[in-house]
């Protein structure tokens, strides 16, 4: 069984980056905006699946440099954590608007929203720093994957059909900068907490 800090971190590892603006959700508003939630669900659903499957591949190519040394593996982690708080930093100090672009006439199918998550930044720097920061010698690698895909497959659907459904809600909010302060501080402190979660378990 995991202990309590991990599991807490992960899901709020998963929480801050999967709700937080960024490539993805700026087009599940716009396909909420033009298409509805009924048209978007395999865009939501390519999203929940295509990510965990790639947090699978990237930890198990970590998998060999892991059990190889822990030296090198310290070092991953050390470089992981340094993405999340660099993460963190832009998501607090950030200004991000919503801003209208031509539309496609279909909405993103299953597909190709599962394969738009490996040519999307924000998408590597989430399944780096899982794989070299929240992986620990305590537990079965696989087990921790697979725990760690899972909640990124609850926490993504939760995320996506909110930034659908309320495309157009969001998208007057994101226009007023006081709002786009809250939520970024909000998201950015949550990414915070969960880096300090791991840290005993990991260092200590």
């Amino acid at each position: 069984m995991f202990s309590a800090n991990f599991m807490i971190a992960v899901v709020l590892f998963a929480i801050s980056t999967s709700f937080t603006p960024g490539p993805n959700n700026f087009l599940l508003i716009a396909s909420g905006i033009k298409f509805g939630i009924k048209r978007t669900w395999g865009h939501i659903f390519g999203i929940a699946i295509g990510f965990p499957i790639m947090v699978f591949i990237v930890g198990f190519a970590f998998s060999n440099i892991i059990t190889l040394n822990t030296t090198i593996f310290n070092i991953l982690s050390i470089l992981g954590i340094m993405y999340m708080l660099r993460l963190a930093y832009q998501i607090i100090f950030s200004d991000i608007r919503y801003e209208e672009s031509d539309s496609k006439a279909k909405p993103i199918t299953f597909l190709q929203a599962s394969l738009f998550q490996w040519i999307n930044p924000k998408a590597w720097v989430m399944a780096f720093s899982i794989a070299s920061s929240y992986i620990s010698f305590e537990y079965n690698f696989y087990t921790q994957l697979f725990f760690i895909a899972f909640v990124f497959f609850i926490i993504s659907i939760l995320s996506s059909i909110s930034w659908t459904l309320f495309g157009s809600v969001i998208k007057k909010i994101l226009t007023k900068s006081k709002y786009i302060k809250s939520v970024n501080i909000f998201l950015g402190i949550l990414l915070i907490i969960s880096i300090i979660q791991m840290l005993p378990q990991k260092f200590f």
